[in-house]
């Protein structure tokens, strides 16, 4: 058995194609997204009901092994 650790990531909408192309590049072809996550954050509230869809945000999910995980959290950046 791997330890991997899990990975969460909110992004744009938008701008997920960036991540996953991300987590491809280092080799983590598995992934979850969720195509409407609201919350309220750095940029204040961001709502699940936007009619036009420009600022909705994603998450991301996936695992990455441990011994990865600094070098994909900075390529993520």
């Amino acid at each position: 058995m791997k330890t991997v650790e899990r990975i969460e990531v909110v992004i744009d909408a938008l701008h997920a194609p960036l991540v996953v192309d991300v987590l491809e590049r280092h080799g983590l072809t598995g992934w979850t997204q969720l195509r409407v996550a609201a919350g309220s954050g750095e940029r204040g509230v961001r709502r699940d009901d936007e009619l036009s869809g420009a600022s909705t945000n994603s998450l991301l999910i996936t695992t990455c092994p441990a011994d990865k995980i600094k070098v994909l959290a900075e390529d993520l950046r």
